[in-house]
């Protein structure tokens, strides 16, 4: 049984303005012909970001919708801000650095006409590239069809690919415009722990998105006090949620895990986002 649904793909977009014509380029390609709608949100970029991505689509019919923020925020605020201004049954989630890779619309159009409750959350497999888009790895999403598993998996790491994600808009929507947001530069895996016991996980395999590393990642941040504030208030989200003793135990382990990716002189800062985000929540409580 076919299902009718509509895409919308949400850029999130700050200094990019040398990959952006790679992002654009690549939903026309993926989407020649589908009545897909774009939302932008830019976070201050003070380069001609905006400018040039828009300028893609001169000659296009697809719809854009541009928020322009003012200054650097969170992007998880940017993520909200975006959701909120998209109606269409699913949303696809990418960075204006990043590319859909090739065959990448036929595989999701497959898959979303067959989609009856728009419940689930598909996640794709990231190409992982240099500036320049050679390849250098392949990151594969590990989600379970078990909500229980997928609690194990989230409380030891993150199983998801946030890049090229596609989300149903109205449990999503529903799920983070009506809660407080932590300040946080890592979406996903707060997003992720949101989502769960709402939705199901599917791996995508062959579709493909071209993640670019690049010394402006947020993963490249080593030495960012932001960064390691957020690493340190994901590190804390397992144990602030429905858990098992056991799964609370390992979840300790994100700890020394993730602290090894940030220079020793933030990880105060680490720690601070860690013990303010247990504050956060068991105030709440």
């Amino acid at each position: 049984m076919l299902t009718k649904y509509s895409l919308t793909v949400l850029v999130l977009m700050r200094n990019h303005e040398k990959y952006v014509q790679d992002c654009a380029e690549s939903i026309q390609r993926e989407f020649p012909s589908e009545e897909i709608g774009i939302v932008v949100v830019d976070a201050g970029s003070s380069d001609m970001s905006v400018e040039r991505f828009v300028n893609c689509f001169k000659n296009s019919n697809k719809q854009l919708q541009i928020e322009k923020r003012i200054s650097e925020t969170f992007t998880l605020e940017n993520l909200v801000t975006g959701v909120k201004k998209i109606n269409s049954s699913h949303f696809i989630l990418l960075s204006s650095d990043d590319a859909l890779g090739y065959g990448y619309g036929d595989i999701i159009k497959r898959e979303l006409q067959t989609d009856n409750q728009h419940k689930t959350v598909y996640n794709v497999t990231l190409e992982v590239c240099d500036e320049k888009l050679n390849f250098i790895k392949q990151r594969n999403s590990r989600w379970s069809g078990k909500i229980n598993v997928n609690r194990i998996k989230l409380s030891v790491g993150n199983p998801g690919n946030a890049a090229g994600a596609i989300l149903p808009t109205l449990i999503t929507k529903n799920m983070i415009t009506t809660i407080k947001i932590p300040e946080t530069l890592i979406e996903d895996y707060w997003l992720w722990w949101t989502l769960l016991g709402e939705v199901n996980f599917n791996n995508l395999k062959k579709a493909k998105v071209l993640y670019r590393s690049h010394a402006g990642n947020i993963t490249k941040m080593k030495e960012s006090k932001r960064y390691a504030t957020s690493l340190g208030l994901s590190a804390a989200i397992p144990l602030t949620e429905p858990n098992s003793r056991i799964n609370s135990f390992m979840a300790l382990l994100l700890v020394p895990k993730w602290i090894r990716h940030i220079k020793f002189s933030t990880w105060p800062y680490f720690l601070k986002g860690y013990s303010r985000y247990i504050q956060l929540k068991s105030t709440k409580h």
